[in-house]
């Protein structure tokens, strides 16, 4: 499902005191653009365990690839390709 070649998003936050100041949204353009000028790269792959974080990186262009269920939790396997 994945192409070859892309950038692994493990984990991204934000200390809640420095939230809602566009941080995250900083963070998150500054991994798209190294995955889109390094000429190698497809795109950015990531997973999140929580809904509302699915819809949020959704807002960012990602599109949900996968959704697998651990007991309770819902994993949404989530990728987004390069602007090129």
């Amino acid at each position: 499902m994945l192409p070859d070649n892309y950038i692994t998003l493990d984990m991204l936050a934000v200390d809640p005191a420095c939230q809602n100041q566009s941080i995250g949204t900083q963070l998150l353009n500054k991994v798209h653009k190294i995955s889109e000028e390094s000429g190698k790269y497809k795109g950015v792959y990531l997973i999140t365990g929580e809904k509302e974080n699915e819809e949020l990186y959704q807002y960012f262009g990602y599109k949900t690839i996968e959704v697998k269920k651990v007991g309770d939790l819902n994993i949404y396997h989530m990728f987004r390709e390069n602007n090129l």
